[in-house]
């Protein structure tokens, strides 16, 4: 725990997070509580419950949806998607995949956190598809979704370059998987890639508007 709060500071500060309350509650990997965080009202206070699996990167990421939440001054990029109307869990899913994005975009721009996200990465284009099959189809299209803006949004196109044979067939077993679950067609694929490369110019955008209508024209 020492050296895991040591990095919790530091990226912390990092960040420009050093004075925001934030709770760091580390979860033993066998316990079933998701890492995530979460704002506490009554307490005025984040907290964030993390798993140590040995990627750095989901520690940065976590700190990263709080400052997202900051540079947007909306609190629904931390704590869930910033639309004041009640969502579906299967759209939650496909939205909370785009903030996702968003979050790892804007930490891939530290140089630090940026050498983390590419070993987070190579973690995942090693990692068999195979261990999604116990998700529901919408789940797998969430992750869908939030894979390819990683690679083709938010990795750089030198690395993108070094691991594109690993990317492509990564996709195209997780496309063939839900393709099978869901019968979604080739066609409807390419329409949501190709919405999804719309990514790039909302990405950097500081202007709240223009990411909600992202999400909602999506």
């Amino acid at each position: 725990m020492p050296e895991l709060k040591k990095k919790f500071n530091e990226y912390k500060k990092k960040l420009f997070l050093s004075n925001e309350p934030i709770k760091l509650i580390q979860i033993p990997i066998n316990i079933r509580i998701q890492t995530g965080v979460s704002w506490y009202d009554l307490e005025k206070c984040w907290k964030i419950t993390y798993k140590d699996k040995g990627y750095d990167f989901e520690l940065a990421h976590e700190l990263g949806h709080i400052y997202l939440s900051k540079i947007l001054k909306s609190l629904g990029f931390a704590t869930g998607p910033p639309l004041n109307v009640e969502i579906k869990n299967d759209i939650k899913d496909f939205l909370n995949a785009l903030i996702d994005g968003l979050v790892d975009y804007r930490l891939s721009l530290f140089e630090e956190f940026y050498t983390l996200y590419i070993k987070y990465i190579d973690f995942w284009l090693s990692y068999p598809t195979s261990n999604f099959v116990s998700n529901t189809d919408d789940k797998i299209l969430a992750l869908y979704l939030w894979f390819y803006l990683e690679f083709n949004c938010v990795l750089k196109q030198e690395e993108k370059d070094f691991r594109i044979n690993e990317i492509y067939n990564f996709l195209k077993r997780l496309r063939f998987m839900i393709n099978v679950r869901s019968n979604l067609s080739y066609w409807k694929f390419e329409l949501i890639d190709q919405r999804l490369k719309d990514f790039n110019y909302i990405k950097s955008t500081n202007d709240v508007k223009k990411i909600i209508f992202f999400f909602l024209i999506y």
